[in-house]
């Protein structure tokens, strides 16, 4: 509730208890270590519960241990220390995990949740993202104070996106569940919880509960330094990375697919896949979309089964090149800026895909006539004609990936002689019908 005051007077009041002798230190300074954490006086709450934490080694309670380590986590966060607070939130995580303390650990997530607010390259349309799914996770378990730290991090996330039509519709939420959840409690304590809560708050813009780090860096910037890595690399796989790191940073979409256009069998193959599978068809109601987004040459938004999706086409003059569809959870309408940033990195995708292009017709040539060389030099060395003619067939047969193989020679009087026929096995095949 945080009313210290209350908790104040119970420890001060009963000073007939005696702690050490009931054996309940490690309370006695977990009660005083929480005053302060509520009071923000973080150092003091780190002492009190250090001592806590000795007592509570000594009669050896783990789940009083995975309990102060999430409240040491909050104090490191308090301070400002983001470091100490990360590795003792990774320390916590697998004890909570290994002794099944479920509430615990979704309060371990919330904290790196916070955590994550505070590092600037983490987008917060993933961090909304998260928020919403862990609201839907939890809903069953009645986690009252959780949910309302959820609500706080998802109302600070969209004032900070300045989507505040969306702010005001989640603290409207926020509100009832604050009056929910506070029905049945003393007149004084739910008035003192709602005020900390900013429950009265007039005007969105002025919930400051959460903390947040400036994302106002460019984004253009980050987008600009990833294609800059690309010009460097000529790996395929290493610039498919580049592509799902820039594109997550940038936009931080729930999935895409980064689709190319196959002059060779007439249609889209996958280039890339994030979150999806590589295989899966283009479902064909997004198909009337695709083909406006290349009728009108720019980006192209609407909904799909409450998910918010964008295609950007990609083309050369008349010529498709490809497209990217990008989809999200349904956490949020993409936002001006995102449609601009697509825009403007869509020529950018647009030549990188013919790059490739050409850079794997080149590379496929190479190979090809590497193939062909040491072919050539294997056959050199045979010096048996019969021997020879049996391995220009059995080594083209390879080279080119056919099903069967001849050579036919002319005699003298001009008539075909089927020297040698070989199927895919090398196999000697007992007729020649059929040779076109």
């Amino acid at each position: 509730m945080f009313n210290t005051k209350k908790l104040k007077k119970l420890i001060t009041k009963n000073v007939q208890i005696n702690y050490k002798h009931l054996h309940e230190e490690e309370f006695y300074h977990n009660v005083l270590s929480l005053i302060a954490l509520s009071e923000k006086d973080y150092d003091t709450a780190l002492s009190e519960l250090k001592q806590a934490m000795r007592h509570a080694g000594e009669v050896n309670n783990n789940y009083a241990i995975a309990v102060f380590y999430v409240l040491q986590i909050q104090c490191y966060y308090g301070i400002g220390d983001f470091g100490r607070a990360k590795e003792l939130l990774d320390a916590a995580m697998p004890i909570v995990k290994e002794n099944k303390y479920f509430y615990w650990q979704c309060k371990l997530q919330i904290l790196q949740l916070k955590l994550d607010l505070m590092d600037s390259d983490v987008p917060l349309r993933k961090l909304l993202r998260t928020t919403d799914e862990y609201l839907r996770e939890w809903e069953k378990h009645q986690y009252y104070q959780l949910n309302v730290e959820l609500l706080q991090a998802k109302i600070q996330i969209l004032v900070d996106l300045k989507q505040d039509d969306m702010a005001e519709e989640c603290f409207k939420q926020y509100q009832a569940y604050l009056e929910a959840i506070t029905t049945d409690i003393s007149p004084d304590d739910k008035a003192n919880y709602l005020n900390v809560n900013q429950y009265g708050l007039t005007s969105i813009r002025k919930f400051n509960l959460v903390q947040i780090a400036s994302r106002t860096k460019d984004l253009r910037y980050k987008w600009n330094e990833m294609l800059y890595n690309i010009a460097n690399v000529y790996n395929v796989d290493r610039i498919k990375f580049l592509i799902e790191k820039g594109l997550s940073q940038v936009l931080s979409p729930w999935r895409f697919k980064l689709m190319q256009y196959s002059d060779k069998i007439q249609n889209y193959t996958c280039f890339q896949s994030y979150n999806s599978d590589q295989d899966s068809m283009i479902d064909v109601e997004y198909m009337p979309f695709i083909d406006k987004a290349f009728k009108l040459d720019n980006v192209v938004i609407f909904k799909h089964q409450d998910r918010n999706m964008m295609v950007a086409p990609f083309q050369s003059g008349s010529k498709r090149i490809g497209f990217l569809l990008l989809s999200d959870k349904g956490e949020m309408d993409f936002s001006k800026q995102e449609q601009s940033i697509l825009r403007n990195i869509k020529q950018h995708l647009t030549a990188l895909l013919i790059r490739i292009q050409d850079y794997n017709q080149i590379t496929q040539r190479i190979e090809k006539m590497n193939h062909l060389m040491r072919i050539t030099h294997e056959l050199m060395r045979i010096v048996e004609m019969n021997d020879l003619e049996q391995e220009i067939v059995s080594a083209f047969i390879d080279f080119t990936n056919s099903s069967r193989g001849f050579l036919i020679k002319r005699d003298v009087d001009g008539n075909n002689i089927y020297r040698v026929q070989l199927n895919h096995s090398k196999q000697i095949l007992p007729t020649v019908t059929g040779v076109s």
